[in-house]
């Protein structure tokens, strides 16, 4: 590990001490928003999705003809399909979706050919510019990696969900060098699957923000020449004296970042199927409030757009029949 760790025992969890953690605040300023619904072209599943310009890619593993799906916006009207499945030298074994810090870059990775793969967007297409291959690990085995999250052009972070722990590799693909491993903040209960401390990334180039599923909870770590801790938002609980899968409640589905806000996708702490609406947290990465949106509905994922105005939404409650746009003011338009 990169620190130095000193335990103490809270809430049957373990974490750093050193590290600012503050209580979730209360939001001060609230506001609720309603969508205008638009049908989809091709209703697809929706495992990862990027805006870039004036389309959105939508990666569906469901499909086994394409996986990835480019629509125009604010319409959703279908401009073209990409990748297939297949064990050709353009194909994909399994298919994953690849975080992008850069508007007009996609990646996805294919861990049994142990490969990433970096695309340049254009209108009706993609160009692959850059593979990288992943290290060897046991014997003939790839890690397993489960999230992927670029920093900048050549710094990529590789989260891995091991048996006992999870832990991310800072590594520049450039030389295919690993600069950093370090660990999220917060140790497992010993036999305990991953699942029930899953959490989502997001990043800027000096920023990195770690939501969890199922724990109200945020960290954030800021990106020099080394990935450092710097807060903790919200608490240590976990669920994993949670009998039944069902019992589980649910906290954050996503988090997005720019340069200035995080976004964090929270539902509430229910459990899924009591979940009615959801809500916008959007924090400044001080972890002052700043703003709390209520939708309308139960929205999984979200995808800002600045130039429109607007956030489009999906709602596992109509699979991808219909995107779900809110009409937003960003905190900073106009500047």
């Amino acid at each position: 590990m990169l620190f130095a760790v000193i335990l103490f025992d809270g809430c049957n969890n373990k974490t750093e001490i050193g590290i600012k953690q503050i209580p979730k605040p209360a939001f001060e300023k609230k506001i609720s928003l309603f969508p205008d619904s638009v049908a989809v072209d091709v209703a697809v599943g929706i495992y990862g999705w990027k805006l870039a310009n004036d389309q959105i890619i939508i990666l569906s593993v469901q499909d086994r003809d394409h996986f990835l799906y480019a629509f125009s916006v604010p319409d959703f009207k279908l401009l073209y399909k990409y990748g297939q499945y297949g064990q050709g030298p353009d194909e994909f074994i399994a298919v994953n979706w690849l975080n992008t810090t850069k508007e007009n870059q996609l990646g996805l990775y294919d861990i049994p050919r142990w490969n990433m793969y970096l695309y340049n967007l254009e209108s009706d297409t993609l160009y692959r510019y850059e593979t990288f291959k992943f290290s060897q690990w046991e014997g003939s085995l790839c890690k397993p990696y489960t999230f992927i999250q670029q920093l900048n052009d050549f710094v990529f972070l590789l989260k891995a969900d091991m048996k006992e722990y999870t832990e991310i590799e800072v590594v520049d693909i450039n030389s295919g060098t690993v600069l950093q491993t370090f660990r999220n903040l917060i140790t497992r209960e010993p036999n305990t699957i991953y699942t029930t401390y899953y959490f989502g990334m997001a990043a800027s180039e000096k920023n990195l923000v770690l939501a969890y599923k199922y724990m109200n909870r945020l960290e954030l770590f800021e990106y020099d020449t080394a990935m450092t801790p710097r807060l903790i938002i919200g608490s240590d609980r976990d669920q994993h004296d949670r009998k039944q899968w069902e019992d589980y409640v649910t906290y954050y589905t996503q988090v997005l970042c720019d340069d200035k806000y995080i976004y964090g996708l929270y539902q509430g702490g229910r459990k899924e199927n009591e979940i009615r609406n959801s809500y916008i947290e959007i924090y400044t990465f001080d972890g002052a409030p700043v703003l709390q949106i209520e939708l309308d509905r139960y929205i999984y994922s979200i995808q800002p757009d600045r130039k429109r105005n607007c956030i489009y939404g999906y709602s596992p409650d109509n699979s991808f029949d219909f995107a779900y746009i809110y009409p937003f003011d960003f905190p900073d338009a106009g500047k």
